[in-house]
């Protein structure tokens, strides 16, 4: 019951910040989401075009993509609430 009693003591607190939790919590399950595929991406890059097709061109696009993902992820980042 003691758990619940200070459970109960920090909903006051978070009441008044309740918008930002929700961003912040929105905003880090984006960020997740567009994260999670990237190694998946490194790894059909090395497997299906660095050593079978040798594509540079291929390559490039790829690359691009990773970059843009991580970028986002940057921008995402800077909109989380402190």
């Amino acid at each position: 019951m003691n758990i619940y009693k200070n459970l109960g003591f920090l909903f006051k607190f978070m009441k008044k910040s309740k918008l930002h939790l929700v961003i912040s919590i929105v905003m880090m399950l984006i960020s997740v989401i567009i994260v999670t595929p990237i190694p998946y991406i490194v790894g059909y890059t090395i497997d299906n075009v660095v050593l079978a097709n040798k594509s540079y061109t291929e390559l490039y696009k790829i690359s691009a993509l990773i970059m843009i993902l991580y970028i986002t992820k940057y921008f995402i980042s800077l909109f989380k609430v402190n």
